[in-house]
């Protein structure tokens, strides 16, 4: 979907800009994304999901960005499983591994940890807030749950419909929601 109005733009780059007429076509914008879905391909193996958006390397270097990105999510020992033979925590992680491996410049999150135990759902926040010291990438997560917020986020937009009520740290927001709770029990 293209936008009406407004501007985009990561780092110094402008993705899409209305007034100026500029729209960089999703292929060249280098963003990752997690599909709540996952959207993994079921007929590939997990090696073969992420090496999906590497087909512009020769097949050495793809097959070592593969189990690099693979070892760091921890899931070599499923490269050769398809999606139906693995957990839910398995194909959040290949997922995950696939939006990455081709290193992107921003990576977007849309409610990627919802279908996941909590056990499971802290081991994947732990690993892409490891992921994330590393390579200081910016990330668009998107979530309703307060858990994951004050597990990855360092900065945090509320969003109702469509329109920014609220911005700040985390543990500012909840404070103004724990008031704003408080305010509307005590009035009645």
């Amino acid at each position: 979907m293209r936008p009406d109005s407004g501007r985009i733009s990561l780092n110094d780059r402008t993705l899409f800009d209305g007034e100026s007429h500029i729209s960089v076509p999703v292929r060249e914008r280098r963003l990752g994304y997690v599909f709540q879905s996952l959207a993994l391909f079921p007929h590939m193996t997990a090696a073969e999901n992420v090496a999906y958006g590497l087909s512009h390397i020769n097949e050495r270097l793809r097959e070592s960005e593969v189990l690099d990105a693979l070892e760091a999510f921890g899931i070599a020992t499923i490269a050769e499983r398809t999606p139906a033979q693995m957990s839910s925590g398995e194909r959040q992680r290949v997922a995950l591994a696939r939006s990455l491996v081709t290193q992107p410049r921003a990576l977007l999150l849309d409610e990627p940890m919802s279908a996941l135990d909590l056990e499971t759902k802290a081991a994947i926040l732990n690993d892409l807030r490891e992921y994330h010291a590393q390579h200081q990438m910016p990330v668009l997560y998107v979530t309703h749950a307060l858990d994951e917020v004050f597990a990855i986020a360092d900065r945090v937009l509320k969003i109702a419909n469509g329109a920014i009520i609220a911005e700040g740290k985390p543990q500012d927001i909840l404070a103004e929601e724990r008031e704003c709770l408080i305010t509307r029990l005590i009035a009645r």
